[in-house]
């Protein structure tokens, strides 16, 4: 289960909370798993967006596994999506740096998603692979992270299975795809939508009475963050 954050309300977060969402990311060894893991993840945010997956902008990106690399990326992505108020994070996997340094992972992610993209199987509006620039040390731990904004406008509609298909068995015969595994294991993912990561809000410490207040102040039911007055139990932005 990942650990969601607020990108509006990330100062609210000490580094001792960045650590307890990157420890909370598997640790994985092939491209294949993150791949999976990646889709999941983002096939599970429209519950706590409350949005279609069609309405979903995402940015995928990497970080030294470290809870300050980790924020400094972060509001850098904020800044560049202009701090849209619907702005969520999650971190997906960890890896070994070397590994998915020394096996290309960010270009063949690169790739897939420009060939997705290009086929019309994209399960979201758009999606994005960012080139982060420096790495970190080979010994390290890198971690893959999402950022997701809603678009405005109507949901889409789903992607028959057909088009998905096509899209996959195209991409395959593709001479400069090398990795076939990663296509299939996206292709599943994709198509199986009831696969999804549940997230859960990444918690600040603090005691609640029984009746879900801390100090007579309630908390909101999705992102445990004070909830206005008038709201039926939601903050600001999960009251819309």
């Amino acid at each position: 289960m990942a650990k969601f954050v607020l990108l509006s309300r990330l100062d609210e977060y000490t580094n001792d909370h960045l650590a307890d969402a990157l420890n909370q990311a598997p640790l994985v060894d092939t491209l294949h798993e993150a791949v999976r893991s990646v889709i999941r993840g983002i096939h599970g945010l429209p519950e706590v967006m409350q949005c279609d997956r069609s309405q979903l902008d995402v940015y995928i990106g990497r970080a030294a596994a470290e809870p300050a690399r980790l924020r400094q990326r972060w509001v850098q992505r904020y800044n560049k999506f202009e701090g849209w108020r619907s702005l969520h994070a999650i971190v997906c996997v960890r890896g070994l740096t070397s590994r998915i340094r020394g096996k290309g992972w960010e270009e063949k992610a690169q790739r897939l998603i420009k060939l997705l993209e290009d086929r019309g199987a994209l399960c979201t509006a758009n999606a994005l692979v960012g080139n982060n620039g420096r790495w970190p040390p080979p010994s390290s731990e890198t971690a893959i992270y999402v950022v997701a904004r809603t678009r405005r406008g109507r949901p889409a509609d789903d992607l028959p299975p057909s088009q998905i298909n096509s899209a996959i068995a195209k991409m395959i015969q593709e001479p400069k795809f090398d990795d076939d595994k990663m296509v299939v294991t996206a292709a599943r993912a994709i198509m199986d939508t009831t696969d999804m990561e549940a997230h859960e809000p990444l918690e600040l410490p603090i005691d609640c009475n029984q009746d879900g207040s801390e100090n007579g102040v309630h908390l909101c039911k999705i992102c445990r963050h004070p909830a206005k007055p008038g709201n039926y139990g939601f903050c600001g932005y999960h009251r819309r």
